[in-house]
């Protein structure tokens, strides 16, 4: 499922985006919701750090952050999901797997 971020929503057309906020947006947001504030604080800090959000965000839940972090951090465990999923699923060697990632997914 891709992200939708707030300049994706803003480009769709009025009767597209009362669909988006009407059936999509509610469920959505609850699920992100639980999913960041269920992980580990060190499983926070990575995504945070890779966010390039600073550590007090770590101890924040998903709910206390405004728009610019919350998106952030949405965009940041999309990116790496997909970067540590699709090479899981090769079954690459670790270094084969290693150099596929990005500078910044490897600092992560």
């Amino acid at each position: 499922m891709t992200v939708m971020t707030l300049n994706l929503v803003e480009k769709q057309p009025a009767a597209m985006r009362r669909i988006i906020g009407k059936h999509l947006a509610v469920p959505r947001w609850q699920d992100t919701c639980d999913y960041y504030n269920q992980m580990m604080e060190r499983e926070r800090l990575t995504v945070c750090f890779h966010a390039q959000l600073k550590q007090r965000h770590a101890t924040m839940c998903f709910e206390e952050m405004n728009d610019v972090e919350r998106e952030r951090l949405v965009c940041a465990i999309d990116e790496l999901r997909g970067a540590f999923s699709k090479r899981r699923q090769v079954g690459a060697s670790e270094y084969a797997y290693i150099s596929f990632l990005t500078v910044s997914q490897r600092r992560t």
